[in-house]
């Protein structure tokens, strides 16, 4: 089983809307401000050093994928 991110047990879900959680506003207020700040931070860069979809398809010698594109074949 896939182990969820540490910030992700911070805060408990309240109930599902539309298959996305929600948290209850007064526990995520009550969260201490650096340490949001520091995960906040660590996506940032996570994210920053990731490549979009098609640079990353294109970097591996591959079509982009899309919807569209599903149920065709992808040349090497």
């Amino acid at each position: 089983m896939k182990q969820r991110p540490w910030h992700m047990s911070l805060v408990l879900r309240s109930h599902p809307y539309k298959g996305w959680p929600l948290y209850a506003t007064a526990a995520a207020l009550a969260l201490d401000g650096d340490l949001v700040r520091s995960v906040v931070a660590e996506r940032l860069t996570w994210e920053a050093a990731s490549l979009p979809r098609d640079a990353a398809a294109e970097r591996i010698g591959r079509q982009s994928w899309s919807y569209a594109s599903a149920s065709m074949p992808v040349s090497a």
